[in-house]
């Protein structure tokens, strides 16, 4: 991904005005989120597990010995069990979450009965992939050329499409008016062969 922004922007960079730097950014914001994410998720591993180690030293040091006071007898006894087993639970489902694999035959039935109760066609082949993968491509260059459009039309620049057709009909004119000031010094220096006539 970051080959790809850096091509964009070396494109752009080198005068191609047809990058548009939205792509730029939009493609460098996913970079740098995904970069974040991988970066963010160990740190936020870390720092639950710290509110956790938190909460068990507070409630054994300073909640317990206020509700059962120095003996250590039945109550204190049914607090240490109920502490632990809830401590199990928050630190067994943590890291359940955590190590949550995202493939394989239960999370395929579990994203299949989501793309079902919402209506979802969900893709069962590698061609079928490719080809929601093209459809969505498809539609954001539909939506990102419509929004430049929009913005060309409010700065009162020609459409793109436009402009395009302008550049192409000023190159054939360009390659007419080459063609017609050659042919006239070929005219002029010796004559063309002709065809005899019957």
């Amino acid at each position: 991904m970051f080959t790809n922004i850096r091509s964009q922007l070396n494109a752009y960079v080198n005068g191609n005005r047809h990058v548009d730097p939205f792509l730029i950014l939009q493609s460098s914001i996913a970079f740098l989120m995904t970069v974040g994410m991988k970066v963010l998720g160990p740190v936020l591993i870390l720092f639950a597990c710290s509110i956790v180690g938190g909460l068990v030293y507070v409630d054994f040091t300073l909640v317990l010995p206020l509700i059962c006071g120095k003996t250590k007898g039945f109550k204190y006894c049914i607090h240490c069990l109920i502490a632990a087993f809830l401590l199990y639970n928050v630190l067994f489902n943590y890291y359940c979450c955590v190590v949550q694999k995202h493939h394989g035959e239960h999370y395929d039935k579990v994203v299949r009965e989501l793309a079902d109760a919402t209506g979802y066609d969900y893709p069962e082949a590698e061609e079928d992939v490719k080809r929601i993968r093209s459809e969505f491509e498809k539609k954001m260059m539909d939506r990102h050329r419509r929004r430049q459009e929009v913005k060309d039309r409010r700065n009162g620049v020609k459409p793109q499409q436009q402009q395009q057709q302008g550049e192409e009909e000023r190159k054939e004119q360009r390659h007419a008016s080459d063609l017609e000031s050659g042919l006239g010094s070929v005219s002029n220096s010796s004559p063309l062969p002709h065809s005899p006539h019957p």
